[in-house]
């Protein structure tokens, strides 16, 4: 789908997710819209092809260009992909018996960047801490916490923007 905007022409694309590796944001059954994103930045939730495709939040850009992504519900980092991977990000979220979730606001950039730098925080302290039983327990009250605090921010967020809505 295309729709000119001025001069300029913009190209939409759906994808109807499957899976719930992107909960409570994206779950399963929703249909998320994408748009080419010529710069892609930490946070951003991006449409990224592949052997089997994804819909993963952005966490990093490495130095030698390759994209980091990670699923919100998960402890493991994807493969890196390439720019040229990525389908588009997600502008809005379509669920059934629901109002549309816009994200391209400032507000939800911000949210989104926030929840990719607790991502990154949390596989840093997994990955530095000794396996042990502890470490174990530590995982699971972290894993807990950062699904509830996710879930609660993009509670609030919703509520403040008006939307009533909170294998990828």
């Amino acid at each position: 789908m295309a729709v000119n905007k001025g001069q300029e022409k913009t190209s939409y694309s759906l994808f109807l997710v499957s899976g719930n590796c992107m909960s409570p944001l994206i779950r399963d059954g929703d249909v998320v819209i994408t748009i080419p994103v010529p710069a892609p930045r930490a946070g951003d939730i991006l449409a990224i092809s592949g052997p089997s495709p994804v819909v993963h939040r952005l966490l990093k850009i490495t130095d030698d260009g390759l994209i980091q992504t990670k699923a919100d519900a998960t402890w493991t980092l994807d493969p890196p992909s390439t720019r040229d991977d990525i389908q588009g990000k997600v502008i809005a979220i379509i669920r059934k018996k629901s109002k549309p979730v816009l994200m391209d606001g400032w507000l939800w950039r911000m949210v989104n960047f926030l929840i990719a730098g607790y991502s990154l925080f949390c596989l840093q302290v997994s990955y530095i801490m000794p396996k042990h039983k502890a470490m174990t327990n530590f995982k699971g009250w972290v894993s807990s916490l950062s699904t509830y605090g996710i879930g609660v921010a993009l509670k609030i967020v919703a509520g403040l923007t008006g939307n009533r809505s909170g294998k990828c």
